[in-house]
């Protein structure tokens, strides 16, 4: 969401305060609410000021106990107060009631068609490019619609423009500079022989696994690639071709000519998505950690199948792209499989008891108990005949390791998984089974056992 959004400092109120001392003295949130109703029934029956001053006293003091319920009371006698609008659209994404934000944002947009709030919000919502087109012609500063726009180009293919307007993500409340101690200037694109350029890792997990991928290419043109990441990924991106070395964020940067941030790199060598740099594999496990975890489950029978179906709860967007643990119940009922959970919980740390669905494998907590990540989940993925995972850094794992890995998505998905093909241009070995409506996992899921029914089978032919 937009930080910083406030409809309520035109109001002479404060959202997202801290309680204060004199709160404790507030009467419970139900005289609160009948207060409110009270002075909203008299403001609607005519009423003076003086109630529209009382209820502004009033919302105010009921605006750190419950937002939505004092929006609720200043939109009934304030309709057209679009900031309002946009606020409590906000507050129902959050609650995941995705048609009543839409619905919310278009009652905002009648009563101030140039809300670029509204227009971004809008745009990002229904994946529409004339609002956010709108949302910048309003206000050409708003990085956040800036970053929404390459993010819907980038989704079609068309990656030039797409590129070149993500960038405004380094203008955004979530942006983590992880530049500031080093000592050279940003890279311009160029490609020259010989230069030292240090990629610096950004977002997620699953960003930096993904786009790794991109030292090669640098390295082939005759540059020395150098990789800044989390500590914990620095083992397993380190085995990426192309890197001369690896340090973790902690670490002093190594002298280098020019650094860039990773996710910048395609915006100079992808201009289309048949120029994505796509091998077979670019990753790899620990050989003595295969042979560890193949002692472990080689002995499974039937198709050995990894699952995975819950992304990191704080990203935006988690719990529309991760899916119900229940949903995966179709898979447990194909005979011939065995089913391996490579699960984590959101520490990191091994499922609590009990999480699991009947039949499904837990390997244990030494998975990855050590202090660097996916190293013992990329060693059991290596002894799979195949992961199907929902859209987390787990997916973007196994198709650098080169797996065969099936991937459910949600009806819009995130941008780099492109829009109405069931193959990705960034993993040879990948299919992507697509929700046919929002929030419909039951049909992907019963498409995945399918699947896998006849892939069980066709395992079993001689």
């Amino acid at each position: 969401m937009r930080q910083g959004l406030d409809p309520w400092h035109s109001m002479g109120m404060e959202s997202g305060r801290e309680p204060r001392a004199d709160d404790a003295a507030a009467p419970p949130i139900a005289a609160l609410l009948a207060e409110a109703d009270r002075l909203v029934a008299r403001i609607a029956a005519g009423g003076d000021p003086a109630d529209e001053a009382a209820l502004r006293a009033v919302v105010g003091r009921l605006l750190p106990i419950d937002e939505a319920a004092a929006l609720e009371r200043l939109l009934a006698v304030w309709p057209g107060f679009a900031a309002a609008r946009v606020r409590r659209a906000e507050i129902l994404e959050q609650r995941g009631d995705a048609m009543a934000a839409l619905a919310e944002l278009r009652r905002a947009l009648i009563h101030d068609p140039g809300s670029s709030a509204a227009l971004w919000h809008l745009g990002r919502h229904s994946d529409a490019e004339a609002p956010l087109r709108r949302a910048l012609a309003v206000e050409p500063g708003l990085a956040a619609a800036a970053q929404d726009l390459g993010m819907h180009l980038l989704r079609r293919g068309r990656l030039a423009e797409g590129w070149r307007l993500y960038e405004a993500r380094r203008h955004t409340p979530s942006w983590v500079d992880r530049s500031a101690d080093i000592d050279a200037p940003e890279w311009d694109g160029r490609l020259v022989p010989g230069l030292r350029l240090l990629l610096v890792a950004e977002q997620g997990r699953g960003d930096a696994i993904q786009f790794v991928r991109y030292a090669a290419p640098l390295r082939d043109a005759g540059m020395q690639v150098l990789l800044r990441a989390p500590e914990r990924m620095v083992r397993l991106l380190g085995s990426a071709p192309g890197l001369s070395g690896t340090v973790g964020f902690g670490a002093v940067p190594p002298a280098v000519d020019a650094w860039v941030p990773l996710m910048t790199v395609p915006r100079f060598l992808t201009p289309t998505t048949g120029a994505i740099p796509a091998p077979d594999r670019y990753l790899a496990a620990d050989p003595a950690r295969i042979d560890l975890w193949r002692a472990r489950l080689g002995a499974l029978p039937g198709l050995r199948v990894g699952l995975a179906w819950q992304g990191n709860p704080e990203v935006v967007g988690d719990g529309t792209r991760s899916v119900p643990p229940a949903a995966l119940s179709a898979l447990a009922a194909v005979p011939g499989l065995s089913l391996v959970s490579l699960q984590r919980a959101p520490d990191g740390g091994p499922l609590p008891p009990g999480s699991l669905l009947p039949g499904v494998l837990d390997p244990g907590p030494g998975l990855d108990a050590g202090p660097d990540a996916f190293l013992d989940t990329a060693a059991v993925i290596a002894g799979l005949d195949l992961v199907v995972t929902s859209d987390t850094a787990l997916a973007h794992l196994a198709g650098a390791l080169g797996a065969e890995t099936w991937v459910a998505l949600r009806a819009v998905p995130d941008w780099r998984w492109f829009l109405g093909r069931e193959d990705s241009p960034w993993y040879p070995a990948m299919r992507l089974f697509r929700q046919q409506a929002p929030g419909d996992w039951a049909g992907v899921y019963a498409r995945i056992a399918e699947a896998l029914r006849l892939r069980a089978v066709a395992a079993t032919r001689p």
